[in-house]
């Protein structure tokens, strides 16, 4: 395990012993984000599915996941917009009363 910085708490941390998710993110996970920062995403994304009830079997809602993540852990390749408070899917429609 080699030591990085982490993006979101700004600290110089030792990485994941492995990587915490496959596919195309997990290298940028394992430079830029600690185990306790991933954690809290963990969280955050529970939260986020249930709210907008994203199907993750649906490509789009697995993308706008993983945008919320980069955001949430200020990875890189995140979007400009608060890591902090995720925003609802471009589609999302609340249920009415």
């Amino acid at each position: 395990m080699a030591d990085i910085h982490c993006s979101r708490c700004d600290r110089d941390v030792e990485g994941f012993a492995r990587s915490p998710l496959p596919g195309p993110m997990a290298a940028e996970l394992e430079a830029h984000t600690c185990t306790h920062c991933f954690e809290d995403w963990m969280a955050q994304e529970v939260m986020i599915i249930n709210e907008y009830k994203l199907d993750l079997s649906v490509p789009k809602n697995q993308d706008t996941l993983n945008v919320e993540m980069a955001r949430f852990l200020k990875l890189p390749s995140a979007p400009e917009g608060d890591g902090d408070a995720a925003g609802p899917p471009p589609d999302y429609v609340p249920p009415t009363s």
